[in-house]
C-alpha cells in the first residue's frame, strides 16, 4: 500500500528532539511512530491511554512531589508498614 497522506503539525521543538532521541533509542522513525499511534487510535477507537485532568488535591501532591515537599520517607517495606500502623 502506497502511503501517500502527509500528517503536518507544531510542536515544541525540544518536545520533538527528546521523543526523536527516545524513538531512535528504540529503532523506529517519527513517522513508524505516528503509523502505530494511529493505528492504535484506531484499534481502540479513542486515545490508547488514559486521559484525565487530576482534581486539586491530586495536582497539589504532584506538584509538591516534585518539588520534594511534604514527602514521607521510608528506609524498606518494613519501616513503611510500622510507620503506618500494620
Amino acid at each position: 500500500m502506497i502511503k501517500t497522506a502527509i500528517v503536518r503539525a507544531r510542536i515544541d521543538p525540544k518536545l520533538k528532539k527528546k521523543a526523536e532521541k527516545i524513538l531512535h533509542n528504540l529503532g523506529m522513525s517519527s513517522t513508524q511512530y505516528i503509523n502505530l499511534a494511529f493505528k492504535q487510535l484506531e484499534i481502540k477507537q479513542g486515545i490508547p491511554f488514559d486521559l484525565h485532568i487530576p482534581n486539586r488535591t491530586t495536582s497539589k501532591a504532584i506538584e509538591e512531589a516534585n518539588k520534594n515537599k511534604n514527602l514521607n520517607m521510608y528506609d524498606d517495606v518494613d519501616d513503611f508498614f510500622k510507620k503506618m500502623g500494620f
